[in-house]
């Protein structure tokens, strides 16, 4: 892993800017590590079938992806080479066949640094728990921005899978606590803006907002991704909903201005909708910000791959991220769906099989 310490993370003068920005991941983590910035090894190779020499290097386990894509598509972790056949079939529906990577695997919590810029001047927006899914995929599902931070909120492993508890886990308190003090919580936060702040001079940004990923690891925090430009996800939205919500009537925190906004995306079985509970008493709670489910009987509910097959989201307000997770549960219970699950692919129905429907509340905090 290409690292620096976190003192010398020295922002490049906006003189040295670059004219251009990088053209894939490989080339982002090259520029990025020219410029001292942490990111992961990586190794190359011309398209997905001849991604085993690669492999040999990395060693397992390995992250391996492709460099032309985006959103989590065709984000996996293998751990032996007998994995490799299905991430190449993965890449397959994807009809995609051009240069991959082979990733060293960088555990610990993930946060998504939110930033803007100003003609090389660049500042940190918000510091953001993230949520991912369990291997061997790592799709984004769920994001928690607070600024008050309880005793009692849930740990998160080092994927940032499910708490100890069984609610989900968004990120150890050692990712949301407020940035004032001196301990291990604000040195995390501190170090992923600074990184990100790096990252965005090393990849020549100028103007414009960003979303930076940054692994806190062991050994600091590693850049995982940059994102230039403008973005629908919700988490973009979090800052401006906590902000809205700190210290409106139903939130329980002694400081009004403490707040938090936390979403979480669904993911049900991938098979046919036959049957959606009503969502209008879901987004007629006065802590539900947001509510997206564009399901109805009929509909197909996809496998969930990427960012772009998730099955919607809910984003609530509340007083701290323990908080925020019981009405997440809340609401889950509440959105009711009948799927009749699709059988895998190539798999042979049972004769005379009765059809089979399971109503099912929507879960992020890991694959059905």
């Amino acid at each position: 892993m290409t690292s620096a310490p976190y003192a010398q993370l020295a922002l490049t003068p906006p003189g040295r800017l670059a004219t251009s920005g990088p053209a894939g991941k490989h080339d982002l983590r090259t520029r990025l590590a020219a410029h001292g910035v942490p990111v992961p090894r990586s190794w190359t190779a011309d398209e997905p079938e001849r991604i085993r020499p690669a492999l040999v290097r990395s060693g397992y386990p390995a992250v391996v992806k492709p460099d032309g894509l985006g959103g989590g598509r065709g984000v996996y972790l293998v751990t032996s080479a007998q994995q490799v056949p299905g991430w190449l079939a993965m890449l397959g529906q994807y009809q995609y066949r051009g240069p991959v990577l082979a990733e060293e695997y960088v555990g610990g919590p993930q946060l998504t640094v939110l930033t803007s810029s100003d003609s090389g001047r660049h500042s940190v927006t918000a510091v953001i728990a993230t949520e991912l899914s369990l291997p061997p995929l790592f799709v984004e599902m769920g994001h928690v921005y607070s600024t008050a931070v309880p005793a009692e909120t849930a740990t998160a492993g080092a994927q940032g899978g499910p708490a100890a508890n069984g609610s989900p886990a968004f990120a150890s308190p050692d990712v949301h606590r407020p940035a004032s003090g001196a301990g291990p919580q604000a040195r995390a936060r501190e170090a992923a803006g600074a990184v990100a702040l790096a990252a965005l001079d090393a990849c020549g940004h100028a103007t414009g907002p960003a979303q930076v990923s940054v692994r806190i690891a062991d050994s600091g925090p590693v850049v995982m991704g940059l994102h230039r430009g403008a973005s629908a996800d919700p988490v973009v939205r979090l800052p401006r909903h906590a902000a809205a919500a700190a210290g409106q009537p139903g939130t329980t925190t002694a400081a009004a201005v403490s707040s938090t906004a936390a979403t979480s995306h669904f993911w049900l079985p991938a098979g046919d909708v036959e049957a959606v509970g009503a969502l209008d008493p879901i987004r007629a709670l006065p802590w539900v910000a947001e509510l997206a489910f564009g399901f109805g009987p009929g509909d197909r509910l996809p496998q969930i791959t990427d960012a772009r097959t998730r099955h919607g989201h809910v984003t609530v307000t509340a007083a701290h991220p323990a908080e925020a997770a019981e009405r997440i549960a809340t609401v889950k219970t509440m959105l009711a769906v009948t799927v009749r699950p699709r059988l895998p692919l190539g798999a042979v129905p049972r004769p005379r099989s009765p059809r089979r429907s399971v109503t099912v509340a929507p879960h992020s905090d890991r694959a059905p």
